[in-house]
């Protein structure tokens, strides 16, 4: 778990003068699971948008693996190619198509056709699309009984925690290398928060990086290598959930707890 998958170099970002995040340095190891917490307007959000390349920073680098290949300058769907996906802190779903079609959204734009035979054939744009639901449909079955019996139902009709789910099922379809959540278990209870954290685990074991945005610390507890905090784009803290969860200036600045902050 050694191997460097992603290096921040000096990162910066400001919105109108407000430093949003940074200067933040940070390395990812490949297979490793590291959660992000801290209050609203921290700039966990902002740093995942510079990740995947939804917003442009100010200053510093995103480096991608041993040969440190610069991901600034790339789009987000040429990340995605890299092996990069994410899920949204508010559901992004289409409603009125089916489970397994807003799965397969998650493939991206497909490769043009190599040829006219290609386009007009209708057996072969068949086989494409039987492939397609076949790999999506792997993807909603490690989600067992929540996603697999529904994937003909339309995306409106499942509940806060199931969408939650599909979204995370749709990042899963493109076989990607690192994982971005953001607050994957809102909606859930505590017996579906567990449930998570055990197919992120399972994850992991077949060679899947992430970095999770989470409030819950009994979520990371077991299952995070490492936790980091931000406040007000830096970073204050970052060790075992055990070590966060003692920090006087992490319970300070996310718990509210001044006093232990000046003891």
């Amino acid at each position: 778990m050694d191997e460097p998958l992603l290096e921040i170099c000096g990162l910066r970002k400001s919105f109108g003068g407000v430093q949003a995040l940074g200067p933040l340095d940070f390395a990812l190891s490949r297979g490793e699971i590291c959660g992000l917490m801290g209050p609203n307007g921290s700039g966990k959000t902002v740093l995942f948008n510079l990740i995947s390349g939804h917003m442009k920073p100010d200053a510093g680098a995103i480096l991608l693996g041993p040969k440190r290949l610069d991901l600034v300058p790339l789009k987000p769907s040429q990340r995605r190619g890299l092996g990069f996906s994410r899920t949204y802190q508010y559901t992004k779903l289409f409603g009125s198509m089916t489970v397994i079609e807003n799965a397969m959204v998650g493939f991206g734009p497909l490769p043009a056709l190599r040829s006219l035979r290609e386009v007009f054939d209708l057996r072969c744009r068949r086989a494409t699309e039987r492939a397609l639901r076949e790999k999506a449909g792997n993807a909603l079955g490690w989600f067992g009984d929540r996603l697999a019996p529904r994937s003909n139902d339309l995306g409106l009709s499942l509940s806060y925690a199931n969408r939650r789910r599909l979204e995370f099922a749709r990042a899963l379809v493109g076989s990607p290398a690192l994982m971005l959540l953001d607050e994957p278990t809102a909606g859930m209870n505590p017996y579906e928060t567990l449930e998570l954290q055990r197919i992120i685990f399972q994850l992991r074991g077949q060679g899947l990086t992430f970095l999770i945005i989470e409030h819950k610390l009994f979520f990371l507890e077991d299952l995070a290598d490492r936790v980091m905090v931000l406040v007000q784009g830096k970073r204050i803290a970052e060790g075992s959930v055990q070590e966060i969860r003692s920090d006087p200036g992490v319970r300070a600045a996310y718990l509210g707890d001044h006093d232990a902050a000046q003891a």
